[in-house]
C-alpha cells in the first residue's frame, strides 16, 4: 500500500514526520511512530489491569466527591442513619417494657373507613399495603371547585375538585360503606376469564333498605376509569378517578338534605399509582419505610395512614374527642402504660 508523509499540526509542538498507511492520513497529526505503537500493544495484561483499576478508583473518587458535595444526598444519608437508629431504640424500648410490665396495651378495636368520612367498619384483623391499612379511605367524596374569573395562575387552577366530609354535610354519618368483598364477575363482565370485582355496598339509615348501590373498586377496573380529577385534600392535590353517576346520585340523595347545593357531589377513588406521602415534619424517623427511609403513604386520610386512641378512665374525655377523628386502633391500657404512648 502506498505510503505518504503526514505534516505536523502547526498548532502543536513540531515532531519528526512518521510513515503511516494512507488510510490513517485523516487523523491529521500522529505523535507515536508505528514501532512505539506496536510496543505499547504488546504490554503485559497486568499493566492493562492496573490501568483499569486506577481508572475505576478515579471514577469512584470523583463520584463520591460529587455526592458528598450534594446537600440533598447528605440530607438523605442523614435521614437513613437516623431512621436506622430510631428503629433500634424503639425495639429496645418495647423489649424493656415487655419485661417490666405484665399489663401491656391490648388492641380492643380495629376500624376502617372504606369511604372517607362515612361510617366506620369494625374488623377483627387487618393488613397493610402501600397506602396504609388495606381498604381504608381509598375512596372519598368531592365537589367541583368553582372557577372564578380572577383565577389565572396554574397553582390556583391545579385542583379541579375539593374533598367533602361530615364537616360540611353531617348527614354523611348515616351512610354505611361495607368492607370490600371480592366476587367473580359474571356473564358479559368477563367472569369466564377469571376477572373479579371488588364490591363496596352503600346504604343509609335515611333511605329504604332496598335503596342501595354497589361500587366496583377493583384496581384493574379503577385504573381504566376515563374521568380523572385533581382533588384538593388539605394542602395536597391528588389524582383520583370518578366512579360514575350511580354512586354519585346515591350520595347526593343524602347530602342534598343538608343543602341543595350539595347535589353536585362525586365519589372518587385514589389510583394505585398515586403517591401521597405524609408530611415529613410530623413523621418520626422510626416510621420511615424501607432501607432508604422513605416517607410512608397516607392514602386519602387527613394526614397519616394509621391513628390510635386509648380507652382508659383517666383519658375518657380525651378519647371521646379523638374518636371524632376516626382512629384506626383503639387500645385498652392501664394508667401505668400511658408513658409508652409518648414515644409513638
Amino acid at each position: 500500500m502506498e505510503e505518504q508523509k503526514i505534516k505536523p499540526d502547526p498548532c502543536r509542538k513540531p515532531a519528526s514526520s512518521v510513515s503511516v498507511n494512507s488510510h490513517d492520513a485523516s487523523l491529521g497529526y500522529i505523535e507515536l511512530n508505528p514501532a512505539a505503537h506496536r510496543s505499547m500493544t504488546m504490554l503485559p495484561p497486568t499493566v492493562y489491569g492496573s490501568n483499569l483499576a486506577s481508572l475505576f478508583v478515579a471514577f469512584l473518587t470523583i463520584s463520591v466527591a460529587t455526592l458528598v458535595s450534594n446537600k440533598k444526598f447528605l440530607q438523605k444519608l442523614k435521614t437513613i442513619i437516623n431512621a436506622f437508629k430510631s428503629r433500634q431504640q424503639l425495639d429496645e424500648l418495647v423489649a424493656a417494657n415487655n419485661e417490666k410490665y405484665d399489663n401491656l396495651p391490648r388492641v380492643s378495636g380495629i376500624f376502617i373507613h372504606p369511604i372517607k368520612s362515612l361510617r366506620a367498619v369494625s374488623l377483627s384483623e387487618t393488613k397493610f399495603d402501600e397506602h396504609g391499612l388495606k381498604a381504608d379511605r381509598r375512596l372519598m367524596i368531592v365537589r367541583p371547585i368553582p372557577r372564578s374569573a380572577s383565577s389565572h395562575s396554574a397553582e390556583e387552577n391545579k385542583a379541579t375538585h375539593r374533598f367533602f366530609t361530615q364537616r360540611q354535610s353531617p348527614s354523611l354519618a348515616t351512610i354505611e360503606a361495607s368492607e370490600p368483598v371480592e366476587i367473580a364477575a359474571s356473564g358479559g363482565d368477563g367472569g369466564r376469564d377469571g376477572v373479579k370485582k371488588l364490591i363496596i355496598k352503600l346504604s343509609s339509615s335515611l333511605l329504604p333498605n332496598d335503596d342501595h348501590v354497589m361500587i366496583n373498586v377493583h384496581p384493574d377496573f379503577t385504573s381504566k376509569l376515563p374521568i380523572r380529577y385533581q382533588a384538593g385534600l388539605w394542602s395536597d392535590t391528588v389524582e383520583v378517578a370518578d366512579l360514575g353517576d350511580e354512586a354519585a346520585a346515591f350520595v347526593a340523595k343524602i347530602t342534598s338534605r343538608d343543602d341543595e347545593l350539595y347535589k353536585d357531589v362525586r365519589v372518587v377513588v385514589i389510583l394505585k399509582s398515586t403517591v401521597r406521602a405524609v408530611n415529613e415534619l410530623y413523621c418520626p424517623d422510626a416510621a420511615r419505610v424501607g432501607m432508604l427511609a422513605n416517607l410512608p403513604q397516607g392514602g386519602l386520610t387527613d394526614g397519616f395512614p394509621v391513628s390510635f386512641c386509648c380507652g382508659i378512665s383517666s383519658l375518657d374525655f380525651v378519647a371521646s374527642i379523638i374518636m371524632f377523628y376516626f382512629p384506626h386502633f383503639v387500645f385498652s391500657i392501664s394508667d401505668y402504660n400511658v408513658f409508652i404512648f409518648r414515644y409513638w
